[in-house]
């Protein structure tokens, strides 16, 4: 099926213009599922290079690197979305404001406001409770349980664990779930 046809057609006329500015042909998407072109088309809108993120500059200075989850158990949870949630990701990414959301983002992280980043980051799930807890909640139980493993095997050691910024929010966020088992959790900037 078209990718334009697989999003309500009050959307089709964002989704095909969010696409054009990212100089996708939504012709090429025809054999994508919507969780892959949403993929897609946020790296296409990306106003920085993935070579200068905070996880480039870990995996270059810290020796000891293990996963949370492989690429593989990443795209396994996209792609076990609910084609309704699939839609609501597609076109999430679709309406994000290009860089000023993203420059905003930073700004909110750099300043220490995570209300604002958890606004952003739950406005992103359009109200979609299924794609937060598949994409967030799910994942960061699974994580926090990985780590609590992990500091049994080296329990003496200091655990440097870096999640993405949506991991890091509310009261299902990494740092709260792990606090509330009794680590201490500090941000570092």
């Amino acid at each position: 099926m078209p990718l334009l046809d697989r999003v309500p057609a009050a959307d089709r006329a964002a989704l095909a213009a969010a696409l054009d500015l990212a100089e996708i042909d939504p012709d090429s998407m025809i054999h994508t599922e919507n969780w892959a072109a949403a993929l897609q088309l946020g790296n296409a809108k990306r106003c920085t290079s993935s070579q200068n993120g905070v996880d480039r500059a870990l995996l270059d200075a810290v020796p000891d690197v293990r996963s949370l989850e492989s690429f593989a158990e990443q795209f396994a949870i996209f792609d076990a979305l609910p084609d309704a949630a699939q839609a609501d990701l597609l076109m999430s990414v679709a309406n994000e404001r290009g860089c000023a959301a993203g420059e905003e983002r930073v700004m909110a992280w750099l300043t220490g406001d995570l209300a604002a980043l958890e606004a952003s980051i739950t406005q992103g799930f359009r109200g979609n409770a299924d794609l937060q807890s598949r994409l967030l909640d799910r994942r960061n139980a699974n994580y926090v349980a990985d780590i609590v493993a992990l500091h049994a095997e080296r329990p003496d050691a200091d655990l440097l664990v870096a999640v993405g910024t949506g991991h890091m929010l509310g009261d299902s966020g990494v740092p709260a779930l792990l606090a509330a088992q009794g680590y201490t959790v500090r941000r570092i900037q």
